[in-house]
């Protein structure tokens, strides 16, 4: 390796650690609170996008148990409701365990461990993609917040070459997130958009893309990384959204200002609630 080529790499080595620092910067003092999955930024509670973005998804239908239960039960299968609230919950921790246990598995980079699943060599198959595209990892969990809404993107990406930046979001869903069920109805506010699991997560990549903006950190794309082990031979694949204008909704938009606030109000009560019941355990 030349000196010139030695060069070079360190200039770039610095060049990142200082862009991950600047980006870190932006967003000190910003509180994040695993156990409740809550943040916290200057004294104030903050709306987690990942939350906020499932106000705006229309309320799951409580009588869909009862619904899925006569309509199996007419074809010879169970018809019992809480044998399905079961079995949906179940699937949920389970969905819920397997993405945390990715996460982890992907925070490593660029020290991989052999991957022991499909959905691990996703994520080694993804980072050899990320790396032929030109592209390098700024930040890995970074915590964001415009003093109302927080949250974290798993991946900021920049192009090596032209600097621009892409957000990238894990998804372990284990069907087709793009598939449209004759049940998914427009979200709210973005009335354009299926409450599909694509549709809400272009939401939630967009209002990480907000939060970033608003820091004059401009964003080019958003990426969402589905690793899937039936749909793709290389256990992933890249899905790039259409961003949407969070800005103008949160600037002008009046419906999606006073369900922000209404849900920090929540989250408020929710708190105290707690904090109450702490207290009272604690009496005795």
């Amino acid at each position: 390796m030349s000196i010139e080529t030695t060069i070079n790499k360190v200039k770039a080595i610095v060049s990142l650690r200082k862009d991950k620092k600047r980006i870190l910067d932006m967003f000190q003092g910003l509180k994040f609170s695993p156990r409740y999955h809550s943040y916290r930024f200057s004294n104030e509670d903050m709306a987690n996008v990942s939350s906020f973005t499932n106000k705006l998804t229309p309320p799951f239908n409580p009588e869909m148990a009862n619904i899925v239960a006569r309509s199996k039960g007419g074809k010879g299968l169970p018809s019992n409701p809480e044998y399905y609230t079961q079995r949906w919950a179940f699937k949920r921790d389970e969905a819920a365990n397997r993405g945390s246990r990715v996460h982890l598995y992907a925070e490593q980079y660029p020290i991989l461990d052999n991957a022991e699943d499909a959905l691990e060599e996703g994520v080694c198959n993804f980072y050899d993609y990320m790396e032929a595209e030109g592209y390098e990892v700024v930040c890995m969990e970074l915590r964001m917040t415009d003093g109302k809404l927080a949250g974290t993107c798993d991946l900021l990406l920049r192009h090596k070459v032209t600097g621009k930046y892409v957000i990238a979001d894990w998804k372990t869903n284990a069907k087709d997130i793009k598939e449209v069920k004759h049940y998914h109805k427009p979200l709210q506010v973005f009335t354009d958009v299926l409450g599909t699991d694509i549709g809400k997560f272009t939401v939630q990549l967009s209002m990480y893309k907000y939060l970033l903006e608003e820091k004059g950190v401009e964003i080019d794309e958003l990426w969402v990384i589905h690793l899937s082990e039936d749909l793709y031979d290389d256990n992933f694949e890249v899905i790039k959204l259409d961003a949407l204008d969070v800005k103008s909704e949160m600037e002008e938009g009046r419906e999606l200002q006073i369900m922000l606030e209404d849900f920090r109000v929540e989250l408020r009560e929710k708190k105290i609630a707690r904090e109450a019941k702490f207290n009272n355990k604690n009496k005795y």
